[in-house]
C-alpha cells in the first residue's frame, strides 16, 4: 500500500481532512500529524517529539503532497519547514520522481519555495480548486497499482483541463455576430481552433511518453 505525507497550513486542515478521507477510502495510506474522526489515532501518536516523527514520515513515504494556499505562502511557522523537508528529501531521489506534488487549493504562485536550485516551480502542480479531487486520487491510486508513475501523466491532466476549457470559449465565441464584425470573430475562432489542435498534440506525445 502506498504511503502519502500530508504538508498543509493549519488554517487550511478543513480541506486536507476531505483530501486525506477520499484518499483512504481509496485503499491508500495519508499521513497527516491531525486526522480527521475517526482516524486520531493515526496522527502523532501522545508523547512522541512531533519534529522527529515528521521528519521520518517525509523521508519513509511514497509521496508527498504539499498543500499551497495564499495563507500557508504568507504565514511564517513550521508549514514553511515542511514545504523545504519535502524539496530536500526529493534531491535526494532519482530524477524525474513524482514523489512530491504541490496541490493547489487557490489560485497562486509557489515559486518562491526553494531549497538550493529546486524550487516548487520546477514541479508539476495540480490545480485543486479547478480539477477537484477525483483526478488527483486516481492518479496516486493508479501510480500505487505500477501506473501512471510518469510526472507528464500530471501535465496530461492540467492539458486536458485546459483543453475543456479552450473548447467552451470555442463554443461561447461561435455565436452569431454581426457582419461588421464577422472577420474579427473568424480570426479569433480559428486561432483558438489552431491552439485547440496544438494543446490536441502535445496530449497524445506526453500519454505515448507515460506508456513508455
Amino acid at each position: 500500500m502506498k504511503s502519502l505525507f500530508l504538508c498543509y497550513a493549519k488554517e487550511d486542515r478543513p480541506a486536507v481532512a476531505d483530501i486525506y478521507v477520499q484518499l483512504r477510502s481509496s485503499g491508500l495510506r495519508p499521513f497527516m500529524d491531525e486526522p480527521p474522526r475517526p482516524h486520531e489515532s493515526e496522527g502523532i501518536p501522545p508523547g512522541a517529539e512531533w519534529d522527529s516523527w515528521i521528519r521520518t514520515k517525509v523521508r519513509e513515504v511514497n509521496h508527498v503532497l504539499a498543500f499551497i494556499s495564499k495563507e500557508s505562502l504568507r504565514k511564517e511557522g513550521y508549514v514553511q519547514r515542511e514545504y523545504r523537508l519535502a524539496l530536500d528529501s526529493l534531491m535526494e531521489r532519482p530524477p524525474q520522481s513524482p514523489y512530491l506534488i504541490p496541490v493547489l487549493l487557490e489560485e497562486c504562485d509557489p515559486s518562491g519555495i526553494r531549497v538550493d536550485t529546486l524550487d516548487f516551480g520546477k514541479l508539476q502542480w495540480y490545480r485543486l480548486y479547478r480539477d477537484g479531487p477525483e483526478r488527483l486520487v486516481t492518479y496516486l491510486t493508479t501510480a500505487s497499482a505500477g501506473r501512471g508513475e510518469e510526472p507528464g501523466d500530471l501535465r496530461i491532466i492540467d492539458l486536458e483541463n485546459e483543453l475543456r476549457l479552450l473548447r467552451g470559449r470555442m463554443a461561447y465565441e461561435m455565436v452569431p455576430i454581426p457582419d461588421h464584425e464577422e472577420s474579427i470573430e473568424l480570426a479569433k475562432s480559428e486561432a483558438l481552433k489552431e491552439l485547440n489542435n496544438a494543446l490536441e498534440r502535445e496530449v497524445i506525445r506526453l500519454g505515448s511518453f507515460s506508456r513508455r
